[in-house]
């Protein structure tokens, strides 16, 4: 397998990780509204698009995710960092010549 393969199948894995990372701090700092507010239920967004919706019945709180926004924005990001990494090992290697 050649270095740029390797290159992008890494920077696919650490955009999927990264949109899950983002996608637990949005999910917490979601539930840390809805347990400060007086609120009946909440969405979690992310750039217009729902990411998990929260809602309260009584004292608990149950959560619903959106698997389809949350697939999309791993998408994204992983097509970002390849983009990115892609355009800078290319910059780099011109540099050298």
């Amino acid at each position: 397998m050649s270095h740029q393969i390797k290159r992008i199948i890494i920077e696919m894995v650490l955009g999927i990780v990264l949109s899950v990372v983002l996608s637990c701090i949005l999910i917490f700092v979601g539930y840390a509204n809805i347990h400060m507010s007086n609120a009946s239920a909440l969405n979690v967004n992310f750039f217009g698009h729902t990411l998990y919706h929260i809602t309260k019945s009584g004292n608990q709180f149950n959560g619903s995710a959106s698997n389809t926004n949350m697939m999309f924005l791993g998408v994204i990001i992983s097509s970002l960092l390849v983009i990115i990494g892609e355009t800078f090992f290319s910059m780099k290697g011109k540099k050298k010549k």
